[in-house]
């Protein structure tokens, strides 16, 4: 059997973008190894869970960045004493890249295809994620209003921005702590009249759903992590920058 062992940035957001990569990689091989925290897990199998050859795997103490290598080895030498296993890493968090980053104003997320050696199409050509639209229907019942309304994500790993920026009539949709995975946001999403998002995983799970409707990136997090290389790609030509 041949198996493959694939880590990478370990954000919610990041297995979102990366699962088109994980996918593609994921055709080559028998089985293969998605390494994630253990508090993403649920996420991970509900992203993965058409297809029974990705298999996610838990990083004990690993919560620091310095620890994903060491961490991610351990599970790896697991693996070889079972399978014949292969190791794809693309662990990009170090301060020398990101300076790099902010100095070219590359994407985060290009960065991450390029270093394990993705075609950067393949973020969007190779993402599925097959959706629970029951759990979706309960969510949208009991957050949506009865007519139009702006769905906002104005909150991410420790920062939360104000929603005068959003400048809509419309009623406001904001996610919160109402269900278990983000992926059942995705019908309250699908059915917004506008979307207002800040740099989070929300923001990368929206892009992969490559909606029409308008969409407003919400600049208040002070970081240039997804680059215009992103924001400005093929499928972003509804989206507008609010600063």
């Amino acid at each position: 059997m041949k198996c493959v062992c694939i880590g990478h940035n370990t954000g919610l957001g990041d297995h979102i973008f990366m699962s088109g990569a994980v996918r593609y990689i994921a055709r080559q091989y028998d089985r293969t190894f998605v390494l994630c925290l253990r508090e993403r897990l649920d996420h991970i199998e509900f992203l993965y869970r058409d297809n029974p050859s990705i298999v996610p795997k838990v990083m004990p103490g690993s919560r620091r960045c310095s620890e994903r290598h060491k961490s991610a080895d351990a599970i790896y030498n697991q693996l070889k004493k079972r399978f014949s296993v292969e190791k794809i890493y693309g662990f990009q968090y170090n301060r020398k890249r990101w300076k790099d980053w902010h100095k070219r104003e590359v994407s985060f997320v290009n960065m991450q295809y390029d270093a394990i050696d993705v075609p950067r199409e393949e973020r969007f050509k190779s993402f599925y994620i097959e959706r629970n639209r029951e759990k979706e229907q309960t969510l949208s019942k009991e957050v949506t209003p009865s007519g139009e309304y702006a769905f906002v994500c104005r909150q991410w790993s420790d920062g939360i921005t104000s929603t005068n920026k959003v400048d809509t009539e419309l009623p406001l949709v904001i996610s919160c702590a109402k269900t278990k995975l983000i992926c059942d946001w995705m019908g309250v999403i699908e059915d917004a009249k506008r979307i207002y998002t800040v740099d989070t995983s929300f923001f990368h799970l929206i892009k992969s759903m490559k909606l029409s409707q308008r969409k407003f990136y919400l600049h208040s997090r002070g970081t240039i992590a997804i680059g215009e290389d992103y924001l400005n790609g093929e499928f972003d030509n509804n989206w507008e920058m609010i600063r």
